[in-house]
């Protein structure tokens, strides 16, 4: 299996653990946390796949580093990917706002979040990922 490949299935499941919290109406909030970590894999798929980008950024170590020696997922995004910048950050701040800060996000806000930020990173991961020749995307994430 290929980086990329293992990338895209943990992202589904975290998506698939995401949907059964929203489906339960158990830990929705927490839903949130899964639902920014099925971002974040597709991010690192995209990451993986990309000859062009730098190697420097190709496997980032954290979330949020701006050393360019070691940049974070959010910098990789921020500087190679701006289209999907805004959506990524705020699946990114909510989800921390609920690990770290005790955010407690309603049932319609982390709907929304899977429905429009989640959504708008796949519609760029799978567009990323056709354009870098990977055409299995359907295989991992309906």
């Amino acid at each position: 299996m290929s980086d990329s490949q293992e990338h895209l299935a943990r992202g589904l499941s975290h998506f698939e653990s995401a949907e059964a919290m929203l489906v339960a109406h158990v830990a929705v909030s927490w839903a949130s946390v899964a639902i920014f970590y099925a971002a974040h894999e597709l991010a690192h798929a995209v990451f993986a796949a990309d000859d062009e980008l730098h190697p420097q950024f190709r496997h980032p170590s954290n979330h949020s580093g701006v050393d360019l020696y070691k940049p974070g997922t959010n910098y990789t995004i921020r500087r190679h990917y701006s289209s999907v910048d805004r959506p990524y950050r705020n699946l990114y701040g909510t989800g921390t706002g609920v690990r770290y800060q005790g955010s407690r996000p309603d049932v319609t806000r982390v709907r929304n979040l899977l429905e429009n930020e989640l959504a708008a990173v796949r519609r760029w991961a799978r567009e990323r990922l056709e354009q870098c020749g990977y055409r299995q995307l359907d295989t991992f994430w309906p």
